[in-house]
């Protein structure tokens, strides 16, 4: 086993997408012990799964305009309940996890292992905090324009 994955205690994949496939044969031929890959679960279970994960992913292939641009509720719940992403590059995900401090964000399977080593070595919960603070503050700034927005066009219509 290697020792980036086996200092987080569990990560726990829930993905019944595309890329599942490619985290259960990485986990398979790497003999990686502490990923457990549920797939689809009932949405009773997710404070759970995501109480009992070390690390969420969101790892969203970034071949088509919708994955690129998508930002999943996985993110929301991801800093709810204060779990770092793993996201792969060249997504809008991608952008918003490292803008904020939510993660890690990799650009294939290469070197995950190295990769996360380097990123649990040098995690700060500090700056994740702060980053997760400056993310909800941005989420409900845009919901608040969003809906000022929608009221005018309310208003406008009755006009």
């Amino acid at each position: 086993m290697n020792p980036a994955i086996d200092k987080l205690t569990k990560l726990v994949t829930t993905d019944e997408g595309a890329i599942n496939k490619d985290i259960e044969n990485h986990v398979t031929n790497q003999t990686i012990g502490n990923v457990k890959l549920t797939g689809r679960y009932e949405k009773e279970q997710e404070s759970e799964l995501y109480k009992s994960s070390d690390l969420i992913n969101i790892l969203i292939p970034n071949d088509s305009i919708n994955s690129r641009t998508l930002l999943p509720n996985r993110l929301y719940n991801a800093a709810i309940y204060g779990k770092p992403i793993l996201a792969f590059d060249g997504t809008y995900l991608s952008e918003i996890v490292k803008k904020y401090s939510l993660g890690i964000v990799i650009e294939s399977f290469d070197n995950i292992e190295k990769e996360l080593m380097e990123y649990v070595n040098n995690f700060k919960l500090e700056s994740y905090e702060n980053g997760r603070t400056l993310f909800f503050e941005s989420v409900i700034k845009e919901n608040k324009e969003f809906r000022d927005r929608l009221e005018k066009f309310k208003i406008n219509e009755r006009c």
